[in-house]
């Protein structure tokens, strides 16, 4: 048998390293990026976002599984206001079938204001996008049977109103592949990473879960090699792999056992990094998420040391931003009126 390691200064490989392979496109600051999916896509959004990305991150709501992605998504291209007879109440709240509970309201005006303004405001993004991410974490839908039409949300109402099944990789395949269609006639420069998300879906058993995550894998695959003949600049970034296959200890997941730790998150992004940010933008990332940081300390009490710092990080902001003026999306939503 040969042995673990036959040189006690050889340092043990305990973990099997995920390759990420070169991308035909990058991911600088000047880009607008839009993020969609599971939790796990705001995960990484909020990554980019402490880094003075222009990053939306999930503007439509967490979606767990395809069939909701590419609803909302055809929604937002349409750009149509939402339907008031699509909004319910159910425990005396207001609620949409395609939104999550963030959109939830005390009344059916306040609801529907919520839901088209995120409409509004992810059709705007989608356009102006160079970047958009697809955070697949689920095959498992629940479809409304009063409409036929899946639902982001079940928004805990009776189990009878729904039908559950599990999408087939060929159905994932056909319904992103309209998806990506539109986006194309949409948003001809747009560059979609897909993803699939390493959060684990115990709900519905991990056995069930592994059969998802495989299905959703294999239509990655396919729908990478069909984004391409397309003429679509597509991509594939390994999450799911990094953390079942190079992480691989529990050690990685947070206590629930479901979603990774922080960090966990934060080695997924690093490997983010290294595989869209150029040198530059790299060095330039960190330097904002300096600036965040700093920004976020909170000194005790109302001291003149306590202005004394704020000034000082106002001001490196604002140096910040001379010298790297395509901060100025994400800059004006920290730090508001940075040039008076």
């Amino acid at each position: 048998m040969k042995a673990l390691n036959d040189s006690f200064d050889r340092p043990l490989q305990l973990s099997t390293p995920v390759e990420t392979e070169p991308q035909g496109f990058g991911i600088s600051h000047s880009d607008k990026i839009v993020t969609v999916g599971s939790c796990f896509a705001d995960t990484v959004g909020e990554r980019l976002r402490r880094r003075l990305f222009d990053v939306e991150v999930n503007p439509m709501g967490i979606l767990f599984n395809p069939a909701s992605i590419c609803r909302s998504l055809h929604m937002a291209i349409e750009g149509k206001p939402y339907s008031d007879s699509m909004v319910f109440e159910h425990e005396g709240r207001w609620h949409s079938p395609d939104f999550h509970s963030a959109f939830s309201a005390d009344t059916p005006g306040e609801c529907l204001q919520k839901v088209s303004e995120a409409i509004r405001r992810t059709h705007q993004a989608l356009k102006e996008a160079r970047i958009l991410s697809l955070t697949f974490g689920s095959t498992h839908v629940f479809t409304l049977k009063a409409t036929g039409a899946p639902v982001a949300n079940c928004h805990k109402l009776p189990a009878d109103r729904f039908e559950e099944s599990d999408l087939t990789p060929e159905q994932t395949v056909d319904m992103c592949q309209g998806l990506l269609d539109e986006l194309q006639q949409f948003n001809p420069e747009l560059r979609i990473i897909l993803t699939v998300s390493p959060v684990r879906h115990k709900a519905y058993g991990l056995h069930r879960d592994r059969l998802s995550k495989s299905a959703l894998l294999l239509a990655a695959d396919r729908l990478l090699r069909l984004g391409k003949d397309k003429g679509l600049s597509m991509s594939y970034f390994p999450a799911y792999e990094i953390l079942t296959d190079e992480l691989r200890d529990y050690r990685y997941y947070d206590r629930d056992l479901v979603h990774p730790s922080e960090l966990a998150a934060d080695i997924i992004f690093r490997r983010l990094g290294q595989t869209y940010f150029s040198g530059e933008t790299r060095a330039l990332a960190d330097r904002c998420h300096q600036l965040m940081l700093q920004m976020a300390h909170r000194p005790l009490g109302q001291t003149e040391a306590a202005a004394e710092f704020a000034r000082r990080t106002r001001q490196q902001a604002a140096e910040l931003l001379r010298d790297r003026p395509e901060l100025a999306p994400a800059m004006s939503r920290v730090f508001p009126n940075l040039n008076d």
